[in-house]
C-alpha cells in the first residue's frame, strides 16, 4: 500500500510546496495545499495557497482566500497584508487601505513586537505600491520608524526612514 506524502509528513508537503515555489512552479505548488485540505480537513494551509494565488496573479482568488483566513483569524498578519495589498493595487480605495494598515499595524505591534525586519518590509512594500498616496505613506512612515526604535544602529532601517521622509 502506497502512502502519499502527506498521509506521511505535512512538513514534506510544504517543503516541496516551497520547494516548487523557488523554482517557479507556482502552478504546481498551488494544487498541493489543496490536495492537504482534502487529506486533512481539519487542516487549512491557506496562508500557502494564498501567496501562490498571489505569485500567479490571481487576485481574485488571492483577496477570496485571504478573507477566508481572516473570517477564521482576524489577526493572520499573511491575510491582513493581501487585504491592504488588494484594497491599493486592485480597489485604489486609498481611505480604506489606510484604516486596513492601521489594523495590520496593530497586530504587527501585538504579535510581532520585536520584529524589525517585518516592520521595515512592510514600510517597504506598502509605500512603494501607492502611488505617493499620503494617507499609505503617513502609515508607512511609523512602520519605519518603529523598526527605527527597535533597532537604531540599522543602517539600512534608517536609510528606509529617510527614503520615507522623501517619498
Amino acid at each position: 500500500m502506497e502512502h502519499s506524502p502527506a498521509k506521511r509528513n505535512i512538513d514534506a508537503v510544504f517543503g516541496k510546496v516551497r520547494f516548487l515555489e523557488l523554482q517557479k512552479d507556482y502552478e504546481g505548488a498551488n494544487g498541493l495545499p489543496n490536495q492537504l485540505v482534502v487529506k486533512f480537513p481539519t487542516f487549512t494551509p491557506l496562508v500557502e495557497k494564498v501567496k501562490n494565488q498571489l505569485a500567479l496573479l490571481d487576485w481574485d482568488q488571492a483577496i477570496k482566500t485571504a478573507s477566508r483566513i481572516v473570517a477564521m483569524d482576524p489577526h493572520c498578519l499573511e491575510a491582513l497584508k493581501v487585504k491592504v495589498l488588494s484594497l491599493i493595487c486592485r480597489a485604489g480605495n486609498y481611505e480604506e487601505a489606510s484604516l486596513n494598515l492601521r489594523y495590520f499595524y496593530g497586530n504587527v505591534e501585538k504579535f510581532e513586537p520585536k520584529n524589525c525586519k517585518l516592520f521595515v518590509e512592510s514600510a517597504q512594500i506598502f509605500s512603494r505600491v501607492c502611488g505617493r498616496n499620503e494617507a499609505i505613506l503617513a502609515e508607512t512612515y511609523c512602520f519605519a520608524e518603529r523598526a527605527i526604535q527597535l533597532d537604531p544602529s540599522s543602517a539600512d532601517y534608517m536609510t528606509e526612514l529617510g527614503f520615507q521622509c522623501l517619498l
